[in-house]
Formats: C-alpha cells, sequence, structure tokens
C-alpha cells in the first residue's frame, strides 16, 4: 500500500512538472484539424488574436491528443500523462535535444531535394520553347 501511495505522489509530482495548461486547446485544436483536414492557417479560438496568422507547430500533439480523448476521455488523457512520467522516470538519459548532426543532415537533404525535384526541373523548362510546348498540350 505505501508503494501504492509512493508511486501516486512520484507521480503527482512528475506530472506537475509537465503537465500543459493548455490541454483544452490542443483538444479543440486536434478536434479542428481532424474536420477539416488541414492545419489552421489563423487563429481560431482566440478572443484576442482572432484571425491573426501563426503556424500550429503542435499539430501532431494535437491530433494524438484528441485521438486518446475521443477513445478514452479525460482518463485516458491523464494515463498518457502517467506513462510518460514513467518513462521519464526510467529513463532519465532519454535525449530530449536534437544533436547537431541530425539537424545538419536534415537540412543538407532538405535543401539537396529542393534543387533536386525543384531547381533543376524548372531549369530545364526555362530552356523551352513555350510555344511549342503549349502545342502537344
Amino acid at each position: 500500500m505505501a508503494a501504492t501511495w509512493l508511486a501516486c505522489i512520484t507521480t503527482a509530482i512528475k506530472v506537475r512538472t509537465i503537465a500543459d495548461p493548455d490541454i483544452w486547446w490542443h483538444l479543440a485544436t486536434g478536434e479542428w484539424i481532424l474536420r477539416n483536414g488541414q492545419l489552421p492557417r489563423s487563429e481560431p479560438f482566440s478572443w484576442t488574436a482572432a484571425g491573426q496568422g501563426y503556424v500550429a507547430y503542435t499539430w501532431a500533439f494535437d491530433i494524438v491528443s484528441i485521438w486518446i480523448f475521443n477513445h478514452m476521455g479525460l482518463f485516458g488523457i491523464l494515463l498518457a500523462i502517467m506513462v510518460s512520467c514513467i518513462i521519464i522516470l526510467f529513463l532519465p538519459s532519454l535525449p530530449a535535444q536534437v544533436p547537431m548532426w541530425a539537424v545538419i543532415t536534415g537540412f543538407t537533404v532538405s535543401l539537396l531535394v529542393g534543387v533536386i525535384f525543384g531547381v533543376w526541373p524548372a531549369v530545364k523548362a526555362s530552356r523551352l520553347n513555350a510555344i511549342e510546348c503549349l502545342h502537344y498540350e
């Protein structure tokens, strides 16, 4: 019994450190994304910033959160937080930062893809005779 209380207290302390006070906003955004099939380009829920543009950088978390909430309710959200706390508790050395080599590799691959599949076809197309190309349309 004491071990159960200790686990509950430890989890409660950990939950306080990683809990997101905007979970209801995340749930509403996830529901909006699923309903509309796209990311919002302007603030859909704020009264003071309504219509202002923004980037929904937590879209994946929002979708996962609304899925958990739709299938398990608030208990599912709390369970997900507890599982996250347990993972942090048992794997404290789990890296929370992206190593620099991964950033450089990602940037390099993105740059190559942009050049190969964006600039190169555009250069090839610019060398063609537009009238002749449209003739075959």
